[in-house]
């Protein structure tokens, strides 16, 4: 069973703290970068696209989740770093 916190946020539950900021992405003063942070590692899963070509982005974070184990989530927002290849996945 979970309790409903009308007003709660993404850090309502102790333990997460999260921040975003204007990194330059998208156009001037929209926030384009955040983190999401655990101070103990979780219990993670991910939901990723069913198409045989995917982004190394997507291969790496489906590869990271084997662990089904994350302390922090990066987002961007406006770069969606597609198309990379064996350079995307090296880096």
């Amino acid at each position: 069973m979970f309790e409903l916190i009308p007003s709660g946020t993404i850090t309502s539950a102790k333990g997460f703290l999260a921040g975003a900021i204007h990194a330059g992405i998208k156009t001037k003063d929209e926030l384009d970068l955040a983190i999401l942070y655990s101070e103990m590692p979780c219990i993670a899963v991910g939901f990723f696209t069913t198409n045989r070509i995917k982004s190394a982005p997507v291969i790496l974070s489906q590869r990271h989740l084997l662990r089904r184990q994350a302390q922090a989530i990066v987002v961007n927002s406006g770069c969606a770093n597609a198309c990379l290849g064996e350079q995307g996945i090296a880096a």
